[in-house]
């Protein structure tokens, strides 16, 4: 092979490589930018649900924090009980404090969140890409502290202020993070006219 063909065959192999990188290149940010846009859109739709969610947020946050109040209240009373060991004396009073309006109240908000905690609604705030990825967790965290607050008799007095104050913390790190996009809106039961149905143009290029 004379020195020629060989300075050819180079030329050729560096060309390829550099349009391999190029197209390599090309292709990444093509790429990027189409994550990019994928995650702007889903923050469009967050904002967008969540200002009519966010009364039933702002509503059930409230009631988080009074059940909490009313639990170490109970847990409290329970524990300086003489008559009945602890277990047995906050039973008593929770059966008692379940029929209070407070309680029907609270009840009745945690029903509402838990309707939209079972909707496509929920699905869509807590998959809202990497521009919504702290306001997601700090939904689910709220939702947690719902669910742990559900069942306090089945704990012992430690645990209960535990819990309790542990719930506390997830609700107002949730509202901390959820107060930018409060709206006029104040009907609780504004979520629930929201259809995927509304979204799916939005996205239908991302599956072409």
């Amino acid at each position: 092979m004379t020195k020629k063909n060989k300075r050819v065959i180079i030329t050729v192999l560096a060309v390829c490589c550099i349009i391999t990188a190029v197209w390599s290149i090309m292709r990444y940010n093509a790429r990027r930018e189409l994550v990019e846009q994928f995650n702007s859109d889903l923050a469009l739709r967050f904002n967008d649900i969540m200002e009519r969610t966010y009364p039933l947020i702002d509503h059930y946050a409230a009631a988080i924090n009074d059940r909490a109040d009313s639990i170490d209240v109970i847990a409290g009373r329970a524990k300086a009980n003489e008559d009945l060991r602890y277990s047995d004396a906050f039973s008593v009073m929770w059966e008692q404090y379940l029929k209070t309006p407070v309680a029907k109240k609270c009840f009745n908000m945690m029903g509402e969140y838990e309707y939209l905690k079972l909707s496509p609604v929920y699905q869509m705030l807590t998959n809202s890409g990497d521009k919504r990825q702290e306001e997601a967790v700090a939904l689910q965290k709220m939702t947690i502290a719902g669910e742990m607050l559900k069942e306090p008799y089945f704990l012992d007095y430690d645990s209960v202020m535990s819990v309790s104050k542990t719930a506390r913390q997830y609700i107002a790190d949730g509202l901390k993070v959820m107060e930018p996009y409060r709206s006029k809106q104040t009907d609780i039961r504004a979520w629930r006219k929201i259809t995927p149905q509304q979204y799916f143009k939005m996205f239908e290029k991302y599956n072409q």
